[in-house]
């Protein structure tokens, strides 16, 4: 018995070696990715409360949302819609991330970067990006803090020309009373500004495609307070993520969108497809928005690179790195109760 005990003494310790080597190394190759692969990207900052081109009086906008950091297909989105369009700016309208982390943000900004050149790019966050995991458990909780680093104000107002950009951040399915002031502060102080008032959030009020999906809107007591608010000013249109597909409604009888993915799954039974929309704001103040789609199959070895660079050294490498330390000194805890049972002295 006590010679089994050593070996099995033994065994756990090859397997703490093992582990904590494994722990090393992925942290050296996430560290090595942060201090020099991204040396060139520093975030982006959205233009809260600037006015931009003061004398526009039309203007073509990009949206996406909702790639997951699945950024080999938000590459080709960005593409197709870029060889078609010139527009004035990009607004990503959340989850751009699959779980927030350092990685996730930069490999995205990265790869966008050469597609959109000096086209302005500005975001608001998703229930993704808020969203941080540790170890390999599915346990979770919401964190804003690293969006903000990285990403700048998670709710902001700005002016394009004659229009009024008004973004939220409902990204956890509720709108609290701060931002539900500063909601109504900016309608009533800054919206009679501007002629033309655009409204722009990820998780939607009301789900506008029943068929489609259910539920994934916000909370009923935020789509009541958010409804009351704007009904008293004159929106043009209001746009949102979260869904995955495509559709125009209603709701307080304004003009309602949402986005197709631009990477997660897709949820449109009418356009099966990833897409994008563009938005066109005339002299007259009328919003027209034209979807986009594209066909997709990109090569395995570009889906292997994808999941290893995005994934693992992106939003699960403080996971695998966590588990493989707590296996390490686990293992080597297992490792000297053994040793202690067999009897062996040390010299």
């Amino acid at each position: 018995m006590k010679k089994t005990f050593l070996i099995l003494s033994k065994i756990f310790c090859t397997i703490s070696i093992i582990s904590f080597v494994c722990a090393f190394l992925f942290l050296a190759a996430h560290t090595y990715y942060h201090d020099y692969y991204f040396n060139t990207i520093h975030g982006y900052h959205n233009p809260a409360s600037e006015f931009l081109a003061p004398n526009k009086k039309e203007m073509s906008i990009l949206l996406v949302s909702d790639s997951g950091s699945n950024n080999l297909v938000l590459r080709d989105v960005l593409k197709d819609a870029m060889k078609s369009n010139t527009y004035d700016f990009a607004l990503y309208v959340g989850d751009m991330t699959k779980n927030a982390s350092v990685s996730a943000y930069y490999w995205m900004l990265n790869d966008i970067k050469p597609i959109l050149k000096d086209t302005p790019f500005y975001t608001i966050p998703g229930n993704h990006d808020i969203v941080r995991r540790h170890g390999l458990t599915k346990k979770h909780f919401n964190d804003k803090s690293l969006y903000e680093t990285i990403m700048g104000q998670r709710y902001y107002w700005f002016g394009y020309g004659n229009t009024l950009f008004i973004t939220l951040d409902s990204s956890d399915e509720t709108i609290d009373d701060e931002q539900f002031a500063w909601l109504n502060d900016t309608l009533t102080k800054i919206r009679p500004l501007f002629k033309n008032c655009i409204i722009i959030g990820h998780v939607p009020p009301i789900n506008s495609c029943p068929e489609c999906f259910k539920a994934h809107t916000t909370k009923p007591e935020t789509t009541k307070r958010f409804g009351e608010i704007i009904k008293k000013h004159n929106i043009n249109a209001m746009f949102f993520g979260h869904v995955h597909f495509y559709s125009k409604s209603k709701f307080q009888n304004i003009d309602f969108y949402t986005t197709p993915a631009s990477g997660q799954s897709i949820r449109d039974p009418y356009h099966p497809k990833f897409g994008y929309l563009s938005v066109k704001i005339d002299k007259r103040g009328n919003v027209n928005v034209t979807p986009g789609f594209i066909d997709f199959s990109g090569p395995k070895n570009e889906f292997i690179m994808e999941w290893f660079t995005r994934d693992v050294m992106g939003t699960k490498v403080r996971m695998v790195t966590t588990t493989a330390l707590e296996i390490s000194i686990a293992s080597l805890i297992m490792a000297w109760l053994l040793l202690a049972l067999s009897g062996k002295k040390r010299k």
